[in-house]
């Protein structure tokens, strides 16, 4: 995942026009910062994350139900389906409500 965050950093570095300086002269001068925020923003939702499963999933992996590699599969799953369906919801109250 991380060369994939960088990936879409660089991207949205290289094609960004509106987050020029508006220092004359300095076109890209807040290109790196973009880019450190984009990388650790994704560390800290990956720890945030695996954090959150481990609570999740300890009882069941060391059970023996579930295996590791079943449960990293499913909260791969579910995270993303967490994050798409209640994302928004989400930002939202810690725009206007925190």
């Amino acid at each position: 995942m991380l060369p994939l965050s960088l990936a879409a950093a660089a991207i949205v570095s290289a094609n960004s026009k509106s987050y020029d300086s508006p220092e004359v002269g300095k076109k890209h001068l807040y290109d790196g910062l973009i880019a450190w925020a984009f990388i650790w923003a994704f560390v800290d939702a990956f720890s945030i994350g695996a954090n959150d499963v481990a609570n999740a999933f300890a009882n069941a992996v060391g059970a023996g139900t579930v295996s590791h590699k079943g449960a990293c599969m499913i909260a791969c799953v579910f995270e993303l389906i967490g994050v798409i369906a209640l994302g928004s919801n989400v930002t939202d109250t810690i725009r206007s409500k925190v």
